[in-house]
């Protein structure tokens, strides 16, 4: 995932360069953000007030853990407008430089560590366990910030 999210986030920044440099093209990326956002954050919620059709469980050992990764990563589009968003605004906010390439190795480092501590975590029986009885609830916390978060993206 860290792979794809990073080679996303180059592909994006690289294509971003070919716009010209205005406060209009970062406009359109802070509005793709930001319905990115919505549109995650509505799920969360939309998902937390269905009805549950099966528990979390451990998932099974499965081979090309690094290949499932990237396709996930790169084909996701959700993925693809929040990271194309993330080069337009930033291309926006340049003084005319190119983009500085440490974004992609961020971005690798964040997911990472993100999806690293999240495998960490869930290995545990416990906090399996945990997440199972709690999904309903951290589905609409996650929900509520992401909407919160794009909402106020509207007024900056």
């Amino acid at each position: 995932m860290a792979s794809g999210a990073a080679l996303l986030l180059f592909l994006a920044l690289q294509a971003s360069e070919l716009l010209p440099q205005s406060d209009f093209v970062a406009e359109v990326g802070r509005v793709v953000c930001t319905l990115v956002l919505l549109t995650v954050g509505f799920r969360a919620l939309r998902k937390a007030l269905l009805p549950r059709i099966d528990k979390i469980t451990a998932s099974e050992p499965c081979g090309r853990h690094f290949l499932i990764g990237l396709v996930t990563a790169v084909t996701n589009p959700l993925t693809f407008a929040f990271f194309s968003s993330v080069a337009l605004t930033a291309r926006g906010a340049m003084d005319g430089g190119t983009m500085p390439s440490f974004l992609p190795a961020s971005v690798f480092l964040m997911a990472l560590s993100w999806f690293g501590l999240l495998a960490v975590l869930l290995s545990r029986p416990a906090v399996l366990s945990l997440v199972g009885r709690s999904s309903r609830q951290i589905e609409v916390v996650t929900g509520a910030i992401l909407i919160v978060m794009a909402v106020s993206m509207t007024f900056v």
